[in-house]
């Protein structure tokens, strides 16, 4: 099973829509049995990584449900209290049951959707059942929480602004829920505009330490992958000392479409997400800031959904 994705797109307005906070976080889909799965967006198997979620499991041993298929974004908060993403990323990549206790890094798993319920499918329900589902279980445990809905779409965008969070998703009342399609039934509208691209080369500082000091970034061209423009700006020590020693494992010969002579080309492995300011006449990105690294997302990803990548509307990782 697939999530349902969202379109980024307008705040809309009217009775027919539900709003949520978009969370800077990693998708997971949790069944939850006598045991705990935890599945990714890509189909991933994430369930070693979190074992704290596990509470779920004890939960449920209490209930009267044998089964629970639920959908949520997992979310790491900073010394702010506010969900960080690069800060959950040093979780994700932890494979090791010993390296991934979470004490250092405790994650929330905020739960927004419930897609099954022992042997009942409730895709098929329209979004307001489902949640009124989700909401009469009355999940309570440890490291986990039923996010809230608000109907006022406008308040909620600016509070989500002067709260430093994300932005906001909209969901249609009536909509069924639909496994891995990006749909317009829901839409994602976050504070910035940003896009996903493909780190194809690298460039060191001018400064001469070695650094890495520039990324060059490539959107899908067919089966290729094309120069967009490069980004310095955004790149910390902290994130470019992390990316060194990955660039050099994937360094390569052949140098994609447009790529400039003083990059170093590298395999397109790793996805960025970057902000930026529309594209110049040669199609170039302007103005172009790093954002944070995007290991939840490949390649791939990018290639074959329309939804991430370049797009002439707000964009982010829903």
């Amino acid at each position: 099973m697939r999530p349902m994705l969202a379109t980024p797109g307008s705040l809309p307005s009217g009775p027919d829509w539900t709003f949520e906070c978009k969370w800077d976080g990693m998708r997971l889909l949790a069944t939850v049995t006598d045991e705990l799965r935890l599945l990714t967006r890509n189909g991933n198997d994430a369930s070693a990584r979190f074992p704290e979620l596990s509470s779920m499991v004890d939960w449920i041993a209490t209930s009267e449900h044998e089964r629970l298929v639920l959908d949520g974004e997992l979310i790491a908060a900073d010394g702010s209290a506010l969900p960080s993403f690069s800060l959950l990323a040093h979780r994700i990549h932890r494979n090791r049951p010993d390296q991934a206790t979470g004490a250092d890094i405790p994650v929330t798993y905020v739960v927004f959707d419930l897609l099954g319920r022992d042997d009942t499918d409730l895709r098929p329900l329209t979004y307001v059942e489902r949640r009124r589902h989700l909401e009469q279980l009355q999940l309570e445990c440890e490291h986990v929480v039923v996010g809230e809905t608000f109907t006022d779409g406008p308040a909620l965008f600016r509070a989500t602004a002067e709260q430093g969070l994300e932005g906001v998703v909209a969901k249609r009342n009536g909509s069924r829920y639909q496994s891995g399609v990006r749909s317009r039934d829901w839409i994602k509208i976050p504070h910035r505009e940003t896009h996903e691209y493909v780190v194809v080369g690298w460039r060191p500082e001018r400064s001469g330490t070695g650094r890495v000091g520039s990324l060059a970034l490539a959107v899908a061209d067919g089966s290729d992958w094309r120069f967009t423009g490069a980004a310095g700006s955004g790149l910390t020590q902290a994130l470019s000392d992390a990316l060194a020693p990955v660039l050099d494992e994937i360094t390569i010969a052949q140098a994609p479409t447009g790529l400039p002579p003083d990059f170093t080309p590298v395999a397109p492995h790793l996805v960025v997400e970057v902000a930026h300011l529309g594209h110049s006449a040669e199609g170039l990105l302007r103005h172009p800031a790093i954002v944070r690294l995007r290991p939840d997302l490949t390649p791939t990803d990018l290639a074959s959904d329309p939804g991430t990548g370049p797009s002439s509307e707000p964009q982010g990782g829903a």
